[in-house]
């Protein structure tokens, strides 16, 4: 009777454990009569990054972690095709910026419980690349093995079209990615001098080439 009360208590802890919402998890919800305010205000954002692109100064391109949120939670109403990058399996998707990281998260339901699948990734740029590093995932509470994210990460790049990016690694050893992007209003190329993650906020210094002087945009 003992070991199967044990056994009853583990699996009660390891069920609440899984189910357990993170404090930090708080997606917004963006209502029907605040789709055209979210819809302007990502235009007014992609303008003044256009402008900032198009110019010979580097700037600091910064992402509000509320802000983001708003433009995700109505990424629909926006621009139904943004659908095809957010997998279906996973509901309510977040990006939180801590100092450790960026955090990616949603809901995601398995053996008919649901949990929050978070990821923690790290991001560091360098003069001729970029790379982006899996640090931790979770299951609410409970950490994922580095085994079983590989054999997801490995599942899905079976099912995945061929890329001609430049992209090399995975997410767990690294994945590498080229810094050097051509921006195709004014055929600008940029890249990405360094990346700063703060609480609520990603700050990323954009180098277009001939660059002489820093500005700050969106402080």
């Amino acid at each position: 009777m003992g070991a199967v009360a044990a056994i009853v208590l583990v699996a009660t802890a390891s069920w609440l454990a899984v189910a357990r919402v993170p404090s930090w998890y708080r997606p917004p919800h963006v209502g029907a009569a605040q789709y055209q305010d979210v819809r302007d205000d990502l235009e007014v954002a992609f303008n003044q990054l256009n402008l900032a692109m198009q110019g010979d100064e580097p700037f600091d391109y910064v992402v509000q972690e509320d802000r983001l949120n708003r433009w995700i939670d109505a990424r629909e109403q926006i621009w139904p095709g943004l659908r095809q990058y957010v997998p279906p399996e996973l509901q309510w998707p977040v990006v939180a910026f801590r100092e450790e990281g960026v955090v990616v998260a949603g809901i995601v339901e398995i053996g008919g419980v649901r949990s929050v699948l978070s990821v923690l990734l790290s991001v560091r740029a360098e003069p001729d690349r970029m790379i982006v590093k899996l640090a931790r995932c979770r299951l609410g509470a409970v950490p994922v093995p580095h085994w079983m994210v590989r054999r997801s990460l490995e599942a899905l790049s079976r099912s995945a079209p061929s890329d001609s990016t430049g992209r090399r690694g995975d997410l767990l050893d690294g994945l590498i990615l080229v810094n050097r992007f051509d921006w195709p209003n004014g055929a600008r190329r940029l890249r990405i001098a360094a990346i700063d993650v703060r609480a609520g906020r990603l700050v990323a210094k954009i180098h277009p080439s001939l660059a002489r002087q820093g500005r700050a945009l969106w402080r």
